[in-house]
């Protein structure tokens, strides 16, 4: 893979983790009224998760390529 490709690939995945995360919140909102504790739990510890690796996906962009996103 070529650093361009590197980078866009980071680009890529950081907008589709985004994305996913997005996609949970939806489902928790349409789930809120019978939604148990345990799932909620369960889809807060994945939007954590997806959350860390945005963070070090945009640690990588900017320490590698000098480039930042929000």
């Amino acid at each position: 893979m070529t650093p361009t490709q590197h980078k866009q690939h980071l680009i890529d995945s950081i907008y589709e983790m985004q994305s996913f995360i997005n996609k949970i919140i939806g489902n928790i909102q349409e789930r809120r009224e019978t939604i148990t504790s345990k799932s909620l739990a369960t889809f807060y510890g994945i939007i954590d998760r997806k959350n860390e690796n945005i963070h070090q996906f945009k640690q990588l962009l900017k320490e590698q390529y000098n480039h930042t996103i929000d």
